[in-house]
């Protein structure tokens, strides 16, 4: 995982080239906002009217009975609720509407502090963001609402007694806590932080799976509090939407969970609003299981400490690793990053001195690591081979998948290269074209004339070219816009007989897809460093 210093510097210096508009921030226009911040207008107020679970209007004690800037319409920020609808367009109330309105009422009691936050323009149709007419729209202005004194709970809102706050020092609860809680709302990420605190009190709460969303992420009925919340497994992680596994995953976690009370523990929660945390139905562990079936990945960037029965699902996963289950069934030993515990030892990154040998569109690029000893005895090899004439046609054809000698039109030098693709029929002509990888280095021709049979013993190697891709950087490919001057300013900084850099790996891609003549097997998510360089290849990639 990225470290948080290095975050805020790639961060600051894509910032400063979208202010700057470079390259492929040229024509870049920042998101249009119809939003403005609202300072300094807190008040203290009685309220008059309670329009909807999520909007009442509030009378301004300080402002003279009678001014038309005594009431204000209030919108609660940070949530929505049903909609009253419009009877004069004979739009019916949704589901719950009047029920949270009635909540409301309720339950509010008379005098509130209001901290207004921002106005925002919307339509006065559906409240979406205003693209009509002045006519047809309106601002409105969202804030906060606390009571002033606890509320008066039977014994049904419990709960919503316990999150409110005693003494003077401190404003009461947040009115918008007090419905959501009661299940009449959505919130927003801010607010799901908010109730992260109520839900780690308890050790394991009582739950009830309502939704398989992904293998390792869940809709779930929290009954006590009758709120629904986002989950997910906290350190786990099964393959996503369309990627291969998914759906045996979610199937699994459907027979287990679905509709079925659970309990769950709560750890953090995420940018999104979703609780991460274990979950258990019958007493086990429901992370084992899709680890056991070979359907997810222990992630321990989460911090293997924080998770209940850590060594469990480790053990679990290194089961599936041993029988090649499901997604582990191209696994290699040591082709990954250990997933163990995140210790001061496992943090420390893999280093790798590089030299780049070819570049290629959308961030990629091919490397040989310094002082492979495997670099000069090829090298000596080939250059103790005959090479002979062009052989004559019919005795050579060479089909898509051979290895063969090839000469690079650069240097005219021979290097051992794969056939991507081939003449259809066979050769015809000295002229014909073939596509072809070299595995050295890991650029591509399409000669003919210049091809060599090639002996087995010189074949049988493995290519020296490491296929790697910046990290944290989505890179325009080649048919991209400014994706042709992405990939020259990366050859510019990486492509020199004298130019060596250190591959800092924060991850690699085992997934094993082949993209056409550039070669398969793992791809090295990496940062590219340069002594000679103040920044890294891709700290500069983002501020040019």
């Amino acid at each position: 995982m990225m470290e948080d210093d290095a975050k805020r510097r790639l961060k600051a210096a894509e910032l400063q080239a979208k202010k700057s508009r470079l390259r492929i921030w040229t024509n870049y226009v920042p998101p249009a906002t119809n939003s403005k911040a609202i300072r300094d207008q807190n008040f203290t107020g009685k309220v008059v009217d309670v329009v909807s679970g999520d909007c009442i209007v509030v009378a301004d004690d300080s402002v003279p009975y009678g001014s038309p800037l005594a009431e204000l319409r209030v919108n609660l920020s940070s949530m929505r609720c049903p909609k009253m609808g419009n009877p004069h367009r004979d739009e019916k109330p949704a589901a719950y509407a009047r029920e949270a309105r009635e909540f409301l009422r309720t339950h509010l009691g008379k005098q509130v502090n209001v901290q207004m936050e921002y106005s925002r323009k919307v339509t006065m149709a559906d409240g979406a963001m205003a693209t009509t007419a002045p006519a047809d729209s309106r601002v409105m202005d969202f804030g906060s609402v606390f009571l002033m004194s606890p509320v008066k709970e039977d014994g049904d809102n419990a709960s919503a007694a316990a999150l409110s706050t005693a003494g003077s020092q401190q404003p009461g609860l947040n009115v918008a806590e007090l419905v959501v809680g009661r299940g009449f709302g959505t919130a927003s990420a801010k607010k799901a932080r908010d109730f992260l605190l109520f839900l780690q009190r308890s050790r394991r709460i009582p739950a009830v799976v309502e939704y398989v969303l992904s293998g390792h992420r869940f809709k779930l009925l929290i009954p006590k509090e009758t709120c629904s919340i986002a989950f997910s497994f906290s350190g786990v992680r099964c393959p996503g939407r369309e990627e291969p596994f998914s759906d045996e995953a979610i199937a699994l976690m459907r027979r287990k969970i679905m509709q079925r009370d659970v309990e769950i523990e709560v750890e953090t929660v995420d940018r999104t609003g979703t609780f991460l945390g274990s979950l258990w139905e019958s007493r086990s562990n429901m992370a084992l299981a899709l680890l056991e079936a070979g359907l997810a990945k222990l992630q321990t960037s989460f911090g293997g400490d924080r998770i209940p029965d850590a060594h469990l699902l480790e053990q679990a996963e290194q089961s599936a690793k041993r029988q090649k289950l499901k997604i582990w069934e191209n696994y290699v030993e040591g082709e990954e990053v250990s997933n163990g515990p995140a210790t001061v030892e496992n943090k420390q990154k893999e280093l790798l001195q590089v030299v780049v040998t070819e570049v290629l569109g959308g961030g990629k690029f091919y490397v040989q690591t310094m002082g492979d000893q495997r670099v000069s005895s090829i090298q000596k090899q080939l250059a103790s081979l005959n090479i002979q004439e062009a052989p004559v046609i019919g005795a050579f054809n060479p089909k898509k998948g051979d290895i063969v000698l090839a000469q690079f039109s650069m240097d005219n030098s021979w290097n051992r290269a794969l056939i991507v693709n081939a003449p259809r029929g066979g050769v015809e002509s000295p002229n014909d074209k073939f596509e072809v990888f070299y595995l050295d280095y890991g650029n591509q021709e399409v000669p003919y004339s210049q091809l060599r049979p090639l002996d087995p013993s010189v074949s049988a190697s493995p290519g020296l070219a490491q296929l790697c891709s910046l990290a944290f950087l989505k890179v325009p490919t080649l048919d991209d816009e400014f994706g042709t001057e992405a990939a020259q300013f990366l050859s510019e900084q990486t492509l020199g007989i004298s130019l060596q850099f250190t591959a800092m790996i924060e991850e690699r891609d085992v997934s094993g897809g082949k993209v056409k003549g550039q070669g398969t097997g793992t791809v090295l998510i990496v940062n590219l460093l340069a002594e000679k360089l103040d920044l890294g290849i891709n700290a500069a990639m983002l501020q040019v």
